[in-house]
């Protein structure tokens, strides 16, 4: 599942990665209640299962892609309105998507690595650029400036004036090939600080957010011993703490962003939570709570990030009627 939170904290919405129709899931995160919303216009040529979504800064509209579509899901009817085929290279599908801070435009990056900019206004494609080889993950910068992607052992910044790629590096550390080829690199940029992070399955890489240059590359090894598949990376509000979703550690890693050292280590493997590979965040405006999806138990897991402690856990398991 794909995981975000509206703007006061008291709704999360999951875009369910199931093999057949789209749907969301809106999760009071009070009472733990679920409905689950499906796209079953299935003579629509944007039929399909969702990739990815992202919200609005105002709250009034998730997008959510299909292969070759966006969605447009109305969070005040609690319903899909429209969906909008997209411009792509012949044989590329949307991988991730993210809303510019400002609501006006959203960005795409599909398979073929190309970034496609859109006009939130018409959902049309207004420039687009080859950023990766292989497209997997996107995230903007919270100033709107910089657009940061990932694919098959590279990662690209690209300046959202200009469209163009202001850095390109190859990622290849371990020595493994087999790993080192492995897509979906997560990618995380803190509110608050001059530097972005790239997460893959041996090592975090720090990048200055001006330069583009690397700062320090992070074994994470000692943090994980022999459990280091990052799948999402998340900061605390002043980006002073990170989280590191270890998919096949089933737990969660805290660490210091000013010492890098780990803060704690988050199981959520145990009964009764059984939290299975988690691979999505979302964070409380207030930075209290972390909401963890949980790839294979189909739930979400609230951790308190004062305590560092499991204090809720939420079944989803969407199942198309």
């Amino acid at each position: 599942e794909h995981l975000v939170i509206d703007s006061d904290g008291s709704i999360l919405y999951t875009a369910n990665i199931g093999p057949q129709a789209a749907s969301v899931s809106v999760v009071n995160v009070t009472s733990g209640n679920v409905d689950t919303y499906y796209y079953l216009q299935e003579q629509d040529p944007c039929f399909g299962k969702a990739t990815s979504m992202d919200i609005t800064p105002d709250d009034s509209t998730l997008y959510v892609s299909t292969p070759s579509c966006l969605l447009t899901f109305d969070t005040d009817s609690i319903s899909f309105t429209a969906s909008t085929p997209i411009d792509l290279p012949a044989g590329n599908t949307i991988r991730d998507l993210v809303v510019s801070p400002d609501g006006s435009q959203i960005y795409l990056i599909d398979s073929g690595g190309i970034v496609s900019t859109l006009d939130r206004a018409t959902l049309t494609v207004a420039a687009s650029v080859q950023a990766v080889n292989d497209g997997h993950n996107i995230k903007v910068a919270p100033d709107g400036t910089r657009v940061y992607v990932t694919g098959w052992e590279q990662y690209a910044a690209i300046d959202t004036s200009t469209n163009t790629v202001l850095a390109r590096e190859t990622i290849n550390v371990s020595g493994n090939e087999q790993l080192d080829a492995y897509p979906d690199r997560a990618i995380g940029i803190p509110p608050g600080h001059a530097f972005y992070t790239i997460g893959d399955f041996f090592y975090m890489q720090v990048y200055d957010t001006t330069a583009n240059q690397l700062l320090r590359s992070i074994d994470l090894e000692p943090w994980a011993p022999g459990r280091t598949l990052v799948t999402d990376v998340i900061f605390s509000p002043d980006g002073n703490t990170g989280y590191l979703a270890l998919w096949d550690l089933k737990g969660i890693t805290a660490f210091d962003t000013i010492t890098w050292q780990v803060v704690a280590q988050i199981d959520t493997g145990l009964d009764p939570v059984y939290c299975v590979c988690p691979n999505d965040f979302a964070i409380s405006p207030d930075g209290s709570r972390l909401y963890v999806s949980c790839e294979q138990s189909d739930n979400i897991t609230i951790i308190n990030t004062v305590t560092n402690q499991v204090i809720d856990v939420i079944g989803l398991a969407p199942q198309v009627p």
